[in-house]
């Protein structure tokens, strides 16, 4: 499904994951003609993961948040070359949260994996509307509904704070949380 959202082009699958595990996992190389471009996905059961934009980004990076209407959280993320890469190297993200799931997409303008690989395009393939636009899909939502774990609901009264695979923020609202597995 991931690369029927993506630019048409050779695709080269590195590593796949289906919902066996806790997080189905993807990373592949596409090369739409303009270079080849580094690509990883996942989705996953999350619980208070930090989804916001830091306050200063690091020089040369961009950072946008939106509320969406469903209650989700998407935050795209335009990293500029870090200490270490290649000069030019750019990795662009979409973090999608919603209530109990996580999905993230990155793409890179090198392989990555490599160490000192080069820079391969200018720009990663797809813009972050673009990116956006693949993670909001809703074909993912058959996707978390096949992870392992069901969810259950669990309120929290206003004060308290508890933390179940991560922080929780309190005042009363719903959170979903991974059901404990009974013991044989």
């Amino acid at each position: 499904m991931l690369t029927e959202l993506l630019p048409q082009g050779a695709v080269q699958v590195g590593e796949a994951r289906g919902t066996e595990s806790d997080t189905p996992q993807l990373r592949l190389v596409l090369d739409d003609g303009n270079g080849p471009a580094q690509y990883l996905f996942w989705i996953t059961r999350s619980y208070g993961a930090d989804r916001t934009c830091p306050p200063s980004p690091i020089g040369g990076d961009a950072c946008t948040e939106t509320a969406l209407p469903d209650g989700g959280h998407l935050r795209l993320y335009q990293a500029a070359t870090r200490d270490g890469e290649p000069a030019g190297s750019k990795v662009w993200s979409a973090l999608l949260t919603g209530p109990g799931y996580q999905m993230l997409l990155q793409e890179w303008n090198r392989e990555p994996l490599e160490q000192g690989a080069p820079i391969t395009r200018t720009d990663p393939p797809l813009t972050p509307e673009q990116l956006a636009a693949v993670v909001k899909d809703p074909r993912w939502r058959k996707v978390l509904e096949a992870l392992p774990g069901s969810l259950v609901m669990v309120t929290v009264p206003p004060g308290t704070t508890i933390g179940i695979g991560g922080g929780f923020p309190s005042g009363g609202e719903w959170y979903p949380r991974t059901a404990p597995t009974p013991a044989p």
